[in-house]
């Protein structure tokens, strides 16, 4: 029973882990794709974990949102994590930022023309 028990724990612990939002992750390099998509290379800043998505959540004054979440497989978990994301961009983005902590978002890429390059860390927007 108590083995079960335990099973069972290591299993949710392992599973739930994915579902858990990153404020860690930086984004290496940045090139847009062909079709218009953007192609983020992306790390965390922390000794632990990888990523395993990255989620398209709106756009606010013409900046794209995302959120990244963590693999499966606990804490340091790699299932399902990938370095790079195929992220679609609308015309009018003008610049890309990742989630970070209490609801913000830090400026990551900013539009050149029709190319993204990679913004000056520490730039704001808010939910």
């Amino acid at each position: 029973m108590v083995c079960i028990l335990l099973v069972g724990i290591i299993g949710l612990v392992m599973l739930l882990s994915g579902f858990q939002r990153r404020n860690d992750v930086f984004v290496s390099d940045f090139s847009l794709l062909e079709d218009g998509k953007a192609l983020p290379e992306i790390g965390v800043a922390g000794s632990m974990g990888y990523v395993r998505k990255l989620e398209p959540i709106g756009t606010k004054d013409n900046v794209l949102l995302l959120d990244a979440y963590s693999a499966f497989g606990g804490p340091n978990g790699s299932i399902g994590a990938k370095d790079a994301y195929a992220i679609p961009v609308a015309e009018d983005v003008s610049a890309v930022a990742l989630c970070r902590s209490g609801g913000e978002y830090e400026n990551c890429a900013g539009k050149e023309g029709r190319d993204l390059a990679r913004a000056e860390a520490g730039n704001i927007v808010e939910k």
